[in-house]
């Protein structure tokens, strides 16, 4: 079977209405639905604003009129559709009509009649987002062909061939119980450890039975239409004559066919050669499985039997790394043998003692958790197209509006909605592995840097809510006075009377809710945790002091290991002298956010203060230095609200509650399929640690956690009632974690800031408090370190480029005056436009900009 079409790049100009195919989109459904009761889900659409998107869903048993309401939309990510029956009931909740998906009101699992397709979907691996390039395009379709000739050899009958726009679809017809045991899952893991590589992926995901799937006739728009990736309408290619149907017997034969390199036999080596794994794993006998793509460029194989332990259940690896390095080991604790205790026990030689740092040999780096760090990679945008509309949007929005990094709003957004959804919910990975909705968020920038007003929005939801709160807590006291007099004067008559009867019932103080505080003492934390056992958001805009506690660590201190508590929602416990008893919280949950500035986040990072592991559980992010510029942009009251009523719709979730009355958290289950990509990331994550340094090797281990904790925040962001965490949250959660991963390798490879940044930084700083309008000889008077004129020019000119202000000259009547002006921007100076020639590739993709002079300095500095 050859592939010689595909599906076609949709026309810039065309509406989306005049993209789709109604003739293919009826075909494609009558063949995959067979006239049942299929669910059609539009993702990201909108009929009126682009800015404004939401999910539609319809259940339909009229195929033309599926056709003809999806002509109504103006735009969408995707249109899916689900692939196996649905219960005929459902076509009451939407009935051959699209609308806005309410709550619990897409096709669940146990929604599902039967299983009535075996879906494929051979993707190009790419970064999310995104749609395929042409050369990623066709590659994934001709991956199906080697996929369907296997299957044909095992007697399977012919699938029907298709293109989903950005790669290649098989699907086999399959009758099969919507519960299967795992069967289709199985089937799909075994296809991808045959043909996945780094280039083209064989998803895993799309294994439970109410799993949707393009839709045949539609386009595929992941990111912008761009002419390298452009969107493409997805189509059937081959429709078999005689649609058979695969048996079961021939299922279980791929779910358990392993693909295994087969031993070969000794082939000439010499030492003094270039190096080849390969041909190491074949002269050695050795049986494994793979490769498999590792890394974005690197390889992998599995160990059937392990060489150097007994652990034989493929935890045992050897694998080249995609700068060319080699490494093997085994993912139980218990094993510490690596890469060089393989080799030398399989091909031996006389070795010198080995160096401190690094082994060598000609043409070979052995890797080793002694190497030196790698360097610090190059700061990265943060994917926020990533994130959940009602928060995506403000997130683009007040960036926008404030003129800061996008991740300046995202980091305090992340821990508020977090915080939000507190200790009522748990992801469930398995019965010993529930995370928590915790998150420690944590901003690096310089003061100076507007970092206050970012937050400003994605707080504003948890604050009002505060503030009623604090008024029904005010009122409720007011109350309470009244009550308590009334208390302690028919306490006073009832001690007087004498008479036996039972004393008056003392009212109840009332308690106020909390939800944000700025005291981080644990005196004062652990009491406020009594009285809301959701848990609260520490937020500060300065968190020096806070992280400062965890130098207490290795001291015994208890202080940093209620803090370490806190972030797994684990119990809270202080004794202290002048309380009358101990104080003890079962579940303390507390999110962080705040800001520290870049000196004395790499103070706290030098020698044992990374000891205590507080640095390991921080989400951080640095992002580069932007001055403060003048827009007219704003953020629409329509997107406050919608992320407003998002964050009100988490805060009323509530716990659950056992039969005597205890309150516990609800336990949010990741479904089948995003558990299995949680495991398999699990498993390479893994891996990569045992290329990091100590102290980066702990923040990676943590990461791997924060990949659930993120999706689980994600998913009831975009769902509060989601019974279970999807395949793709978790995908959206690793992402993540990759980004955050490069942001711990900036800090701990680089210390987070170079020393010129460093010395750039404390020369803007001092200029802004100088009146932030300097000539280079009072600049250079005022900086002992710049001892020429000429050092003073070229530090003024890093400045500049950097954006940070501009060269102005200004005349009298008996004289000129050139100065450096902090925060202005102006084009219109020819020395700043020629000082800014060069950094014009960098910013290619930025619009050109007229700003005027930042009179305020005052609104630049943290309020």
């Amino acid at each position: 079977m050859t592939i010689l079409s595909h599906a076609e790049p949709t026309a810039r100009k065309k509406t989306y209405a005049e993209q789709l195919d109604l003739h293919e989109i009826e075909n494609a459904l009558d063949l995959i639905a067979g006239g049942a009761v299929v669910e059609i889900r539009v993702l990201e659409g909108w009929d009126d604003n682009p800015r404004y998107t939401r999910t539609y869903s319809g259940f339909f048993d009229d195929y033309a009129a599926a056709a003809a309401d999806l002509t109504k939309l103006r735009g969408a990510k995707g249109v899916y559709y689900t692939l196996n029956p649905v219960q005929p009931e459902l076509l009451a909740r939407a009935a051959n009509r699209l609308k806005t998906q309410e709550k619990g009101g897409a096709t669940s699992d146990t929604n599902i009649v039967s299983r009535r397709w075996l879906p494929i979907d051979a993707d190009p691996v790419r970064p999310a987002g995104i749609s395929a390039s042409d050369a990623e395009h066709d590659q994934a379709l001709e991956r199906i062909n080697p996929i369907a000739g296997y299957l044909k050899s095992l007697g399977w009958p012919d699938p029907v061939v298709a293109d989903s726009g950005n790669g290649g679809h098989l699907l086999y017809r399959i009758d099969l119980p919507a519960i299967d045991d795992g069967l289709v899952a199985r089937v799909l893991q075994a296809l991808s450890d045959r043909f996945s590589d780094d280039t083209v992926s064989i998803d895993t995901s799309v294994a439970n039975p109410a799993r949707i799937w393009k839709c045949y006739g539609t386009p595929a728009c992941k990111g912008d239409n761009v002419p390298d990736r452009p969107h493409r309408v997805a189509r059937i290619l081959e429709t078999p004559a005689d649609l058979g149907v695969v048996s079961q017997e021939q299922l279980e034969a791929v779910a358990v066919d392993k693909p295994v390199v087969t031993p070969a036999t000794s082939s000439s080596y010499t030492m003094g050669s270039e190096f080849n794994v390969t041909d190491f794993i074949h002269r050695n006998g050795f049986e494994v499985t793979g490769p498999q793509g590792w890394q974005g460029g690197g390889r992998m194989w599995e160990f059937v039997s392990s060489p150097m332990c007994d652990h034989h259940d493929g935890a045992a690896f050897v694998g080249q790394l995609p700068n060319g390095k080699y490494t093997a080991g085994c993912r139980h604790n218990s094993c510490t043998w690596n890469w060089h205790d393989l080799r030398q026990r399989v091909e031996p030689r006389e070795v010198k003692e080995r160096p401190a740092t690094k082994y060598k040999d000609p043409g070979l780096e052995w890797l080793d958790p002694s190497d030196p760090p790698q360097p610090a990679p190059e700061w990265k945008p943060f994917p926020t197209h990533l994130l959940p509309a009602p928060f995506r949007d403000l997130v683009v929005e007040s960036a926008s509006a404030v003129g800061c990094d996008e991740i300046m709003v995202v980091l305090p957004g992340l821990a508020a909605l977090a915080s939000a959804i507190g200790a009522t919910r748990v992801a469930k990975i398995k019965d010993s592995w529930k995370p928590a909705s915790v998150l420690w968020c944590v901003l690096v920038a310089p003061s100076g840097v507007t970092k206050s007003q970012g937050r400003t929005f994605v707080l504003a939801p948890i604050l009002a809510r505060q503030r009623r709160a604090m008024k029904e807590y005010e009122d409720r006291m007011s109350a309470f006075s009244v009550l308590d007099s009334e208390y302690k004067r028919d306490v006073k008559a009832w001690e007087k009377s004498k008479d036996g009867g039972p004393p008056p019932e003392a009212p109840e103080k009332p308690v106020v809710a909390e939800f944000v505080i700025s005291d981080a003492t644990v005196e004062s934390l652990i009491h406020t945790l009594q009285n809301n056992p959701r848990g609260v958001l520490l937020e500060r805009d300065e968190l020096a002091a806070w992280l400062g506690s965890f130098d207490k660590y290795n001291s015994g201190s208890g202080d940093a290991q209620n803090w370490i508590n806190c972030f797994g929602a684990g119990y809270m416990k202080v004794n202290r002298s002048g309380l009358a008893k101990p104080k003890y919280v079962n579940r303390a949950a507390v999110s962080v956010s705040g800001t520290i500035q870049p000196q004395i986040l790499e103070k706290m990072l030098e020698g044992d203060n990374t000891d205590s592991g507080f640095a390991a559980r921080l989400l951080m992010a640095r992002p580069p230095l932007r001055a403060k510029q003048w827009t007219d942009t704003d953020v629409s009251p329509a997107t406050e609200k919608r992320f407003a009523d998002r964050v009100a719709d988490l805060l009323d979730l509530e716990f659950a509650v056992d039969q005597e009355g205890e309150i516990y958290p609800q336990s949010i289950p990741l479904s089948s399929a995003a558990r299995a990509r949680f495991a398999a990331f699990v498993n390479k994550h893994g891996i990569e640690g045992l290329t990091r340094g100590d102290s980066e090797r702990a923040a990676h281990a943590k990461l791997e956690e924060y990949a659930v904790r993120l999706a689980l925040v994600l998913q009831l962001t975009e769902d509060p009632d989601a019974a279970e965490i999807s395949d793709h949250w978790i995908e959206v959660g690793i992402e993540l974690v990759g980004w955050f991963g490069n942001e711990a390798a900036r800090f701990y490879r680089g210390a987070g800031e170079t020393p010129e940044e460093k010395a750039d930084r404390k020369l803007y700083a001092w200029i802004v408090s100088k009146g932030g309008a300097l000539t280079v000889s009072e600049i250079q008077t005022g900086r002992k370190e710049l001892k020429t004129a000429s050092d003073t020019e070229v530090a003024i000119n890093r400045l500049v480029k950097a954006g940070l202000g501009s060269w102005r000259t200004s005349s009298t009547a008996t004289n000129k005056r050139r100065e450096f002006v902090a925060g202005l921007r102006s084009v219109d100076s020819p020395e700043t436009a020629e000082i800014a020639k060069s950094t014009a590739t960098d910013q290619a993709d930025e619009p050109p900009v007229h700003y005027g002079p930042v009179n305020d300095f005052a609104d630049w500095e943290d309020v």
